[in-house]
């Protein structure tokens, strides 16, 4: 007999003694090379870290050379100034001159200490840095260059930058577009160009700041007032670049003088805004008019995330706060719309805000922005309305003070049933009444005021009970009556 097979499925694989020690050496090779890989991106890193410890202690060790890390220059006294040693200034100017560098010298010697600056506030002088006092000047921008070590010791996230009145060459102003662009800024504010002509109003200027404000991503405000030299083809790539900036808070550009080309570029900037994180707009004093249903008041019926909008001394036509005020009606996040010496009349924008045709109406306008203006603007109260940060708050205040308007002429009972209001509506209207005049109430008016317009809750109780022509209740008592 021959012996039975084993089926080929139940066959036992029989591998060599070779074969194992091949598939561990395998494996172990792949292991070597896991750890080599690891040990690469090691090194890697190491030599990073080495290369910035080496970049700090060079810088230190230059610091260390100056005693107290302070300027390695003397400050030039007055006479100094005033000798033609550092340009030509007179006594006034010198004086000037003087106190301005003496505050560069205090702001690098707290910055290379390590103290935590908030603020560097160039903008409380003004005069002309003439390039003689150049060393002086590199001395404060390689103290900035060096901050950012300082906030990342402190951990913090930036620090505001001011420059204004002071003339600055343009060799001053590259060496401090170098420094921002190295340092993280929370802020930068530009301001009155004119002061610097030759500088900002050349693709140059605009350059550095396009520069500085993309090299700054956690740039939260960015200030361009008074800069009255837009007319270059690179200004509007500044306006789209700083209100497009991924973070960006605040922008201001108040008093930018625009012509009417730049006018109707500047209108197209709403129309193409992707900033999700604005929240503050100035564009006050841009002789902007003629701005249409799809600009500014077509971007604010999109129902943006914009909290506060100043439009104040522009060329704004009736027409135009008429299309501001039909946005408004469907605009739920504006908190603030500053719209003061427009040289019209804005009682087509109060009617955004409250309207006392009807319950209907009143309940339908905006219950979010407040509407800041100047008591000559308007004759109609904008200050009285949208005075809380609750929206039902605002709401609660306008339909009592209708309702005590419209008591002192016994009219509740007659325009409810006027309006069409139903019957199913008065238990609500009168559980409401008493919540709509404690905050009513706390508004602050005056005592004639108050006697003026204001009426106790019961009265409006009463008037609305003894006057509301109620068929569905007189049904209801027939009723019983045949039924008794």
């Amino acid at each position: 007999m021959h012996p039975r097979r084993q089926p080929s499925g139940t066959r036992k694989r029989v591998t060599s003694p070779e074969s194992e020690d091949c598939l561990e050496l395998r494996q172990r090779c792949n292991e070597l090379e896991r750890i080599n890989s690891e040990h690469e991106a090691t090194i890697a890193r190491l030599q990073k870290s080495l290369a910035e410890a080496e970049m700090k202690a060079n810088r230190f060790e230059n610091l260390y050379r100056n005693e107290w890390w302070d300027y390695s220059l003397k400050l030039p006294g007055l006479n100094k100034l005033q000798s033609g040693m550092f340009g030509y200034y007179d006594e006034e100017e010198a004086s000037r001159i003087h106190t301005f560098l003496m505050s560069l010298r205090e702001i690098a010697n707290d910055t290379r200490r390590g103290k935590l600056i908030r603020e560097i506030d160039l903008s409380r002088h003004t005069g002309v840095l003439n390039e003689e006092l150049e060393p002086y000047w590199e001395q404060f921008v390689d103290a900035l260059t060096g901050y950012k070590f300082v906030l990342d010791y402190h951990k913090a996230d930036g620090f505001n930058f001011k420059i204004d009145g002071i003339e600055l060459p343009s060799l001053f102003l590259d060496m401090l577009g170098d420094a921002l662009q190295e340092t993280h800024c929370d802020s930068l504010q530009f301001k009155s160009s004119y002061y610097f002509q030759d500088y900002w109003s050349g693709e140059s200027g605009l350059k550095f700041v396009i520069q500085c404000i993309k090299s700054n991503p956690i740039l939260r405000e960015f200030h361009w007032d008074s800069n009255s030299c837009f007319g270059q083809s690179q200004d509007m790539d500044l306006l789209y670049t700083a209100i497009n900036s991924q973070n960006l808070h605040c922008l201001s550009l108040r008093d930018c003088a625009l012509d009417d080309d730049r006018s109707t570029a500047l209108s197209d900037i709403f129309r193409k805004l992707k900033s999700k994180s604005l929240r503050i707009l100035c564009l006050a004093g841009n002789n902007l008019y003629n701005l249409g249903p799809t600009d500014m008041s077509g971007f604010l019926a999109t129902n943006p995330r914009l909290r506060n909008l100043d439009l104040s001394s522009n060329l704004l036509s009736g027409q135009d706060i008429i299309y501001i005020a039909d946005a408004l009606k469907h605009n739920t996040s504006l908190r603030d719309l500053v719209i003061k010496d427009v040289g019209i009349d804005l009682g087509n924008l109060y009617s955004a805000i409250f309207n006392d045709s009807s319950m209907n109406a009143a309940y339908a306008t905006n219950h979010y922005c407040q509407i800041y203006t100047r008591y000559f603007d308007s004759s109609v109260p904008f200050d009285m309305f949208n005075i809380y940060t609750s929206s039902k708050l605002n709401m609660r205040k306008k339909i009592y003070y209708l309702l005590s308007k419209r008591h002192r002429s016994h009219e509740n009972a007659n325009c409810f049933d006027s309006e069409g209001i139903e019957i199913k509506h008065l238990p609500n209207i009168l559980a409401l009444l008493k919540p709509y005049s404690e905050h009513y109430l706390e508004a602050g008016f005056s005592r004639a005021e108050r006697e003026d317009i204001e009426a106790e809750p019961l009265s409006i109780v009463y008037e609305i009970m003894r006057g509301w022509r109620m068929p569905e209740l007189y049904n209801l008592v027939d009723k019983m009556d045949t039924s008794v």
